[in-house]
């Protein structure tokens, strides 16, 4: 349903830009635009001030995890990029 909203939206938006569309099917197209655009990017403040606020504390609760996990692997430098790593002394 998300998927059809947005293509909803973007034909409004492809009305209000046509210069062959009368002034009230752009008018009409931007009211609706304007007022649909509202169900698609309702994300509130607190619910972004708490997204931030959980993943920080994940990144802080977890980074030794992440560091002890990629230190355990043999990981080299632009590996694939050059066969020829590394250069021969």
């Amino acid at each position: 349903m998300r998927d059809e909203l947005n293509r909803t939206l973007a034909s409004l938006h492809e009305v209000t830009e046509n210069k062959n569309a009368s002034d009230a099917d752009r008018k009409s197209a931007t009211s609706i635009h304007d007022s649909l655009m509202g169900t698609v990017q309702c994300a509130l403040w607190w619910v972004r001030i708490l997204s931030a606020l959980c993943l920080g504390v994940g990144t802080l609760v977890g980074y030794r995890l992440i560091i002890a996990t990629l230190g355990k692997a043999k990981l080299v430098p632009a590996q694939g990029l050059r066969p020829n790593w590394p250069p021969p002394v």
